[in-house]
């Protein structure tokens, strides 16, 4: 790949008249294919100055227009997209770290992956009337993911806990069994317990 820059004169406003000061001013970096237009739709003018002949463009270019049409099928690894004119230079990726290996499928985890891709997603057994669970029946969801995956430790966000999987209504966040009558509501036998009870 090209990379080309070039210059426009300067102009300056004098009365009502644009002149010419002597000076020029640089442009955007592009990159070109083919060194006669660049990706952005400019073809190449005799005076461009060929800054480097690379395949590591977004290094250099600082032209949006370029480097989103390059992006999908030159897209460099380990770098972002630029996500307009003033996003460069071309930013590297955040390094993803990783937990332990995952003692269900041996992989490493990012360690902000609420829910490893391995983990089974349990089932939705609604009630035939769209009502409550019968009596015993509910479970919130992170009781249910938990119950599915009991090899692994999954760190779930409490707005997991507080309704049903099944049916969908609100349950007791601290058991996580028991219906309440509104969210983040702690049931009778779990009130008793002044919030102490773990659920299994």
């Amino acid at each position: 790949m090209t990379i080309v820059t070039w210059t426009k004169p300067v102009r300056r406003r004098i009365n009502s008249r644009y002149v010419e000061t002597g000076q020029r001013a640089p442009l955007k970096v592009h990159v070109s294919l083919d060194g006669v237009r660049t990706m952005c739709g400019h073809d190449i003018p005799d005076h461009a100055a060929v800054t480097a002949t690379t395949a590591d463009w977004h290094l250099h270019t600082n032209c949006y227009n370029c480097a989103y049409r390059l992006w999908p099928t030159h897209a460099p690894d380990g770098y972002i997209c630029p996500s307009d004119s003033h996003d460069f230079p071309i930013r590297r990726k955040p390094p993803v770290h990783t937990g332990p290996p995952c003692p269900k499928c041996g992989e490493q985890h990012p360690l902000n992956e609420t829910i490893p891709p391995c983990a089974l997603n349990p089932p939705s057994q609604r009630p035939a009337d769209q009502g409550r669970c019968s009596l015993g029946a509910c479970e919130s969801t992170a009781l249910a993911l938990r119950h599915a995956n009991p090899e692994l430790q999954l760190d779930l966000p409490g707005i997991l806990t507080t309704h049903c999987h099944h049916c969908g209504h609100e349950v007791c966040t601290t058991c996580q069994t028991r219906p309440v009558d509104r969210i983040r509501q702690l049931c009778e036998p779990c009130r008793q317990l002044d919030g102490t009870a773990i659920p299994s």
